[in-house]
């Protein structure tokens, strides 16, 4: 009983300070209108659809598609993986603007990954 105790008191709250969805999730809350589109790619965790409490984010399998999605006119956001990044030369090119970003562990997966938000359609940040 007492390990359950420490595990609920001590070691629970401290793992959830290492998931890196609820950070992401705030970030695109706090800094884009509600209702806008979520896409993922390279990351397909269902604590996002959670944290975000909208509708479930669109989930774009290849590469292709991210171009596809970051062409729309649109506002939206795309969160990823750093990993996941690296199938592109450049988040530039594609119109994309990072926002936020958090390392953390994947709990459903048990590993260790970078989590990224890049805004669509955003304008270039200033030198």
């Amino acid at each position: 009983m007492c390990a359950e105790i420490l595990i609920g008191a001590i070691v629970l709250p401290a793992v959830e300070t290492l998931k890196p969805v609820p950070f992401v999730a705030r970030a695109i809350r706090s800094q884009l209108p509600a209702g806008v589109e979520v896409a993922t790619f390279d990351f397909a965790e269902p604590s996002l659809d959670f944290y975000l409490g909208g509708p479930a984010p669109r989930r774009l399998a290849r590469a292709d598609d991210v171009v596809r999605w970051s062409s729309r006119g649109a506002p939206g956001v795309l969160v990823t993986t750093r990993s996941g990044l690296a199938s592109f030369p450049s988040t530039a090119a594609l119109g994309l603007a990072e926002f936020a970003s958090r390392t953390g562990i994947d709990v459903a997966r048990g590993r260790w990954l970078e989590l990224v938000a890049l805004r669509r359609g955003a304008p270039p940040k200033a030198d």
